[in-house]
């Protein structure tokens, strides 16, 4: 134990020595503009979804397109000392021409992750700095098997899901617009004969969430080989693109 004090004595002696000659981090190391918080920033997305039943076997119930507009509203603090942004949701009423309030989720960022919550389930939807092939625990603050209604049927939703960064800072094309650094998380990838959870995310730097896609299904058609969009009887296939923000 001595001679670790004295080690680790010797490093904080080293450090304090050498402090003036250091430069700090470069904060764009850490890219933290892959997940942009601000009041009065807002997000437009174009949704395709479609919704299954058991009922009607492998055919969709519900085919929608919509627009859904995030606007970052309000902040609050927490006992940890994080500050949470207030996110205003909203649905675009084609009838009426207006925006129509669907609910408030929140968001926030810490030195080294950050988080959103939908509906009362925080999720961890980054780390920083973002690095190829890194995993962590998506869904520690929530029950992996908590159960999600969609169309009134029970789903597990976050089975099996596993975070992993693919990759970082590369050129993609989202929406038909060409960004030059983009990052992309696979949430979720996994599947057996009667299950479905497929779950991929891309960040646009300086600008944030740019698209989504998830394949959230369950079948009892555990013999039949035909694709998942023909054969799930419920849950829902989304698309999700950007296609306006400030």
């Amino acid at each position: 134990m001595r001679k670790i004090a004295i080690f680790a004595g010797l490093l904080v002696f080293i450090s304090g020595a050498c402090r003036k000659d250091q430069t700090q981090p470069d904060p764009a190391f850490y890219a933290y503009d892959y997940y942009p918080l601000e009041l009065g920033k807002y997000w437009v997305y174009q949704v395709d979804s479609s919704l299954f039943d058991p009922v009607v076997n492998g055919k969709p119930i519900l085919q929608t397109r919509s627009l859904i507009k995030l606007t970052v509203l309000d902040t609050f603090g927490v006992g940890n000392g994080l500050l949470n942004y207030v996110l205003s949701l909203a649905n675009f009423d084609t009838v009426n021409q207006e925006w129509k309030d669907m609910g408030l989720w929140s968001a926030a960022r810490s030195d080294a992750e950050a988080y959103l919550d939908e509906g009362n389930r925080r999720l961890v939807k980054m780390t920083f700095p973002p690095v190829p092939g890194l995993h962590w625990d998506g869904t520690r603050y929530i029950d992996e098997q908590t159960i999600v209604y969609i169309s009134g049927e029970p789903l597990e939703m976050y089975k099996g899901w596993d975070p992993q960064i693919v990759s970082v800072d590369q050129p993609a094309e989202i929406n038909g617009f060409s960004y030059d650094r983009v990052l992309s998380i696979l949430l979720a990838n996994s599947e057996s004969r009667i299950e479905k959870r497929y779950a991929l995310e891309q960040y646009i730097r300086g600008v944030g969430l740019g698209y989504r896609e998830y394949l959230i299904l369950d079948t009892q058609l555990n013999t039949d080989d035909r694709p998942w969009d023909q054969k799930a009887q419920r849950g829902f296939i989304l698309k999700q693109s950007l296609v306006e923000h400030n």
